[in-house]
């Protein structure tokens, strides 16, 4: 059995098609976070977008002698959880809005500090 149609499509919309682990765009599969064989259900809260290279990542297992940890659930939840909360910030930064203002503004004092004239010229010239 696998996840519920419309709350996969519904999850891949939240996390912006994007990989919650690298951020790579597109090219994602929806993992369970709890395997179903290790009592995991196909409720889409257990269900994480991943690209095949970190979905192959999440699936290897521990051996004796690696230093790397593996993931597990809370992470993987936790991953999901910022992606999500990522795209919604972004999604808030449309011009005119207060945070593209901010920055606007930020963009514009720091142009000003260069520009000036010890800037124009190559340090060798000085």
């Amino acid at each position: 059995m696998a996840f519920n149609q419309n709350e996969v499509e519904t999850l891949l919309a939240n996390t912006g098609r994007r990989c919650c682990l690298c951020g790579i765009l597109h090219k994602v599969q929806v993992h369970h976070i709890v395997a179903q064989g290790d009592g995991g259900s196909n409720d889409i809260d257990n269900g994480i977008p991943l690209c095949p290279n970190c979905h192959d990542e999440v699936h290897r297992q521990y051996a004796p002698g690696t230093t790397t940890r593996t993931y597990t659930a809370t992470e993987l939840k936790l991953h999901r959880q910022r992606t999500i909360e990522h795209l919604r910030k972004g999604a808030s930064w449309v011009p005119g809005s207060p945070a593209y203002q901010e920055d606007k503004e930020l963009i514009l004092f720091y142009a000003q500090c260069l520009d000036r004239p010890a800037f124009r010229i190559y340090f060798h010239q000085e």
